[in-house]
């Protein structure tokens, strides 16, 4: 069996490779080149785009000679090796759209309709995700169940390689690194066939990347990125079904052995939900991209982005270990991983998410301090003096999150002040602290028909986040004042004071 998968191995790198130039020099001189219409390729446009025809022709015919040779020596079996023609059909429709899109723009629509039925056709040819056994229990799927499963298995790999396929040599350096992985732990579990496709898929893309690493070429092309998705997710499908399970180790290892394109599916997801953006439109804010913004140069990224996928690699193989251990740490290390990535890229979207998160966990003193204005509003709504309407601002304020705030009010047609009322911190009364990031917040005062005018102004000295709903602020308190300035100014004038006559008021209180 060794030789006959390191000559399966030689013999794809030297196929692909001679075919990968054909391809090449033929797609050049006719002309069967299409500008990219989407931003997130980096590539230069005068390249052919259609890499994916030398490794699929390299593929099948070392394929057929390999298994036939599997048989001869009875290292497989006929219906083992029967089974392999749903992993196959599923990755030539799969191939087939692709190539559509290399030529055409295809709609994303159209496209996953494609990978669907590729999916399901490897249900319908036994090849399916049947039983899962957490570190709890074991859960065995229904039909419709495992048809989901099935399906959904096969869109999430072959369109995480086609996302990441935006740089040179980038999306076939990752298939290479999660094709090996997978090898390795078919030889593990003594998978002839996994082995031997596997082999030859990996043998084919090192010839491919002969041709498309930092310059490029040729380009692998949506053809070629899902061609290899689909055969790479359908290929580890075969090993659980011939078991007739689908154990948590056995879909966690090529889950984390695609890691990379796994994470930037994931992650392009998610950050284009949160934007408000569609789930598949196309955009310059992949993580080969954010490199490229830190200033990397493209082979830099490549290199580097190689190295995320042999750690990945190898985080997955070490899921061959036995114990629930064992499990726990890898997945620890990847998400601690992903989470320490995704922020050193700096991604908008997630620095919002975290925003909201620890807001979530202020939010019992978000709710003392509303609590504390609701609280003043009721004493304001029944405030008619200039007197119980400071005193219901400093109870709602002075223990609130504001470090100050100076109320004012005087007539329409006089500057005689009718009322002042000011109160800061001790430390900021004082001008113990720095006040160089110091904000306000202004409610203006008004009330043509009682004659006044006014503002009511909140301080804060420093920039951390207010803890306080600012709409209680701009729409019940400033509404509920206004009325109670009403109140008082009727109740003064009722009283025969005159506007002119009013006492100036000022009020300074100082709370520690």
């Amino acid at each position: 069996m060794g030789s006959l998968l390191a000559l399966s191995f030689l013999c794809a790198i030297l196929l692909s490779a001679f075919l990968t130039r054909i391809v090449r020099d033929v797609a050049q001189s006719r002309g069967w080149i299409r500008k990219s219409l989407s931003d997130r390729h980096l590539e230069g446009t005068s390249k052919p785009r259609l890499g994916g025809v030398a490794i699929l022709l390299a593929v099948i015919a070392l394929m057929s000679v390999a298994l036939t040779i599997a048989l001869d020596r009875q290292l497989a079996t006929r219906q083992a090796i029967l089974q392999m023609l749903p992993v196959m059909a599923a990755a030539a429709i799969s191939f087939g759209i692709g190539l559509l899109d290399d030529f055409l723009e295809v709609s994303a629509w159209i496209k996953l309709a494609a990978e669907i039925i590729a999916g399901t056709v490897l249900w319908f040819g036994r090849i399916r995700v049947l039983n899962l056994t957490s570190l709890f229990h074991s859960h065995q799927f229904g039909a419709t169940a495992s048809l989901i499963l099935t399906v959904t298995w096969i869109v999430l790999i072959s369109n995480a390689f086609n996302l990441i396929d935006g740089l040179d040599g980038l999306a076939a350096g990752s298939a290479l690194f999660s094709v090996l992985t997978v090898f390795v732990v078919s030889l593990a579990n003594h998978n002839v066939l996994q082995s031997v496709v596997t082999a030859i898929l990996a043998g084919a893309i090192l010839g491919f990347l002969r041709y498309n690493f930092n310059p490029a070429t040729i380009f692998l092309g949506d053809c070629g990125s899902l061609f290899i998705g689909t055969l790479v997710a359908a290929t580890t499908l075969t090993g659980t079904t011939q078991q007739k399970s689908s154990t948590l180790v056995a879909v966690a290892i090529p889950l984390i052995a695609c890691g990379l394109p796994v994470v930037e599916t994931t992650v392009s997801i998610v950050r284009r939900f949160l934007s408000g953006k569609p789930i598949f439109s196309a955009d310059r804010q992949h993580i080969h991209h954010k490199l490229l913004d830190l200033g990397w140069s493209q082979r830099s990224v490549v290199i580097a982005l190689y190295g995320v996928s042999a750690v990945f690699g190898v985080l997955s193989l070490a899921l061959l270990a036995p114990g629930q251990g064992t499990i726990a740490i890898v997945l620890l290390v990847v998400g601690i991983g992903t989470i320490v990535g995704v922020q050193k890229l700096r991604y908008q979207e997630f620095f919002e998410v975290s925003r909201v998160a620890r807001r979530a966990l202020e939010q019992r003193e978000v709710i003392v301090n509303n609590l504390a204005v609701r609280r003043s509003l009721e004493r304001l709504s029944k405030a008619d003096d200039w007197d119980e309407i400071v005193q219901s601002l400093h109870d709602g304020f002075e223990g609130n999150d504001f470090d100050g705030f100076e109320f004012v009010l005087e007539a329409q047609d006089s500057q005689v002040m009718i009322s002042y009322d000011r109160w800061f911190r001790s430390a900021y009364s004082r001008g113990e602290s720095d006040q160089s990031s110091s904000w306000s917040i202004n409610l203006p005062l008004i009330s043509r028909d009682s004659g006044f005018r006014g503002s009511l102004q909140f301080h804060r000295f420093d920039n951390r986040a207010l803890l306080l709903d600012i709409n209680v602020l701009t729409g019940e308190l400033q509404s509920e004042l206004q009325r109670a300035c009403a109140r008082a100014m009727q109740n003064s004038i009722h009283a025969g004071a005159t506007v002119a006559q009013a006492k100036a008021k000022a009020v300074s209180v100082a709370a520690g």
